[in-house]
């Protein structure tokens, strides 16, 4: 496991904590996620239900891959742990198989799996591509958030280890696609609003959805930032 933190620092027309390094020692992980790591909008990040950003580091393969077969331009930031932003990369674990809340030792810590990452416009800026956002959305590569449920130090060379499947088995590549990958359909979004260990953010846009009948906007999350050079 790679364990990563980041400070707050002027990106595109704002500010990010998208800019992580790895720790070489044991971290002690509370509740709020790993010492010294910021969030430049804690409306979107941080806090206790997004305290600690998995990204599996099979995906960097495929992003290679991916800007390789449409001949993009070479990307500012290279695909290696830490590009997305996350605070934990390891192998193993894909969104395909992974629940929300599913529960993980890792090291002293017990986490709980809690939403899927919703991408922003960030990464656009990030890889210098104005549609990474949407497209790490539509193949679901979008890695999750843990929040804490047991306090305790980290190594990078801890194993991270699912030590209960909670038992609806709603994976996290579902969530993606009953959210933003088909036409509206009650019954599964009632799984999504009825889920007592997802964010009360993903329920209520679920809840919001049955109600109105009407998806939440993609756009402004997606494509606000100044536009990229491709």
């Amino acid at each position: 496991m790679i364990l990563l933190t980041g400070t707050r620092r002027p990106f595109g027309d704002g500010h990010s904590a998208i800019h992580k390094v790895p720790a070489s020692a044991p971290l002690f992980c509370t509740t709020l996620g790993l010492p010294g790591d910021e969030v430049a909008d804690p409306r979107f990040h941080g806090g206790a239900d997004r305290a600690l950003h998995y990204y599996p580091a099979e995906h960097y393969q495929f992003w290679s891959h991916y800007w390789h077969s449409l001949d993009l331009a070479p990307s500012p930031s290279p695909f290696q742990a830490g590009a997305f932003g996350e605070n934990l990369c390891g192998h193993g674990w894909s969104e395909h198989d992974v629940c929300v809340g599913d529960r993980f030792r890792l090291g002293d810590t017990l986490l709980e799996v809690s939403e899927p990452r919703c991408p922003c416009h960030k990464l656009n800026t990030r890889f210098d591509y104005s549609q990474m956002a949407l497209q790490v959305q539509l193949t679901h590569r979008c890695g999750w958030f843990f929040r804490v449920i047991e306090e305790g130090a980290i190594a990078p060379a801890d194993p991270l280890e699912r030590v209960e499947q909670d038992p609806r088995r709603l994976t996290l590549a579902r969530c993606n696609t009953i959210l933003y990958g088909q036409p509206f359909n009650r019954n599964d979004l009632s799984l999504l609003a009825q889920h007592p260990r997802l964010t009360p953010v993903w329920r209520n846009h679920a809840k919001r959805w049955i109600e109105t009948g009407v998806a939440g906007g993609w756009r402004k999350r997606l494509f606000s930032h100044p536009a990229t050079s491709q």
